[in-house]
């Protein structure tokens, strides 16, 4: 059986970064299914990309400008282990 010490393992995770890209129909679509997938992955150090196709206009689920503001909650973020750029 072969027992990695945690310095290869820290070594390993480093070099196997990964650029995750999560497509969804509709605003809050990815962050609701893979939202425990996405923070797993940003937490390890992932890049994490969300692509969303369209907006949500014409639809009963609200404003589109409302889901863009619940997606972009800090406390939304925090929980995802979300770093933005700005």
């Amino acid at each position: 059986m072969n027992t990695w010490k945690e310095s290869e393992v820290r070594r390993y995770v480093a070099i196997t970064k990964m650029i995750v890209a999560s497509i969804g129909a509709h605003p809050d679509d990815v962050e609701l299914g893979m939202g425990g997938t996405l923070a797993k992955h940003s937490k390890r150090g992932d890049e994490i990309h969300i692509i969303t196709c369209i907006l949500g206009i014409g639809g009963i689920s609200g404003d589109p400008k409302i889901r863009e503001e619940e997606a972009s909650h800090p406390e939304s973020l925090k929980l995802l282990w979300v770093i933005t750029n700005g």
